[in-house]
């Protein structure tokens, strides 16, 4: 099971999942915690375990674990909310799971991996046991965020990165390898009888991975995506405000009208 950082509006309310990025926790979701505890309970997972050295992670067997944390909680149904490749973890968690997803916001999503991207993630295979994984993940984050406007993004990210230590970083470069090879999860998500509202929000300054989601956007047969101007990867802080506007509206649309 993994740990998760639970808020409460009230027992009747409904659930908001959230799932960070590499290298993120819960903390980084700071931004959204109070607008979104006004209407739903929340939790708040964090995918990381620093202090297990003998972790191996699959796909199969981490999905099993938030869903573990889910019902060890008592939360049957949720929406999820994701970032950048927790978008991945959340694609893959829907395909296994899909009783369990109401509908998903993918922030700065990864859909596809171009030459760029693929590049990176394997120069990081190649280079983890040679150069210091933080001085990497500083130079990653700074290749995906670029700009003076995505400083705080960068600062945030290299901050919870520093949590992570050196074994756990590698469990992820690898991990992220198994998650990028999403067509069967995408398969499984349109096969569904149920429809399952996906929405990707992306900042319009995303060069790495904007591209690639509205190019592929089709593969999905119930995802849109919406771009925020003037906004980097990490558009949940970069923008909260707009951001959380875009997604609490979406959530509202895709419940039921009993619930909304």
């Amino acid at each position: 099971m993994l740990n998760a950082k639970i808020i409460i509006r009230n027992a009747e309310a409904p659930w908001v999942v959230f799932l960070h990025g590499f290298g993120g926790s819960s903390d980084t979701w700071l931004k959204q915690t109070e607008a979104y505890s006004q209407r739903y309970n929340l939790m708040l997972i964090n995918f990381h375990h620093p202090e297990d050295e003998k972790l191996s992670l699959t796909v199969e067997t981490f999905c099993a674990q938030i869903a573990e944390t889910m019902a060890y909680h008592g939360v049957s149904q949720a929406h999820m909310v994701s970032i950048s490749s927790g978008s991945l973890v959340a694609l893959a968690f829907a395909s296994f799971y899909p009783e369990k997803v109401r509908a998903m916001v993918l922030a700065g999503g990864m859909l596809s991996f171009n030459f760029l991207t693929t590049f990176l993630l394997t120069a990081a295979r190649l280079l983890q046991h040679i150069v210091p994984y933080m001085m990497m993940y500083r130079f990653f984050a700074y290749i995906i965020m670029p700009k003076n406007n995505h400083k705080k993004s960068r600062e945030i990210f290299a901050r919870e990165a520093m949590k992570l230590g050196h074994v756990e970083f590698c469990r992820w470069v690898s991990f992220i390898s198994l998650l990028k090879n999403n067509k069967s999860f995408i398969q499984n998500i349109n096969s569904l009888a149920k429809e399952m509202p996906l929405l990707y929000i992306m900042g319009a300054e995303d060069h790495l991975f904007k591209h690639a989601v509205i190019k592929d956007i089709t593969r999905l047969k119930d995802a849109t995506v919406q771009v925020i101007p003037k906004c980097g990867h990490v558009c949940s802080i970069e923008k909260a405000d707009i951001f959380n506007q875009i997604s609490l509206e979406f959530f509202a649309l895709s419940e039921d009208p009993e619930i909304s």
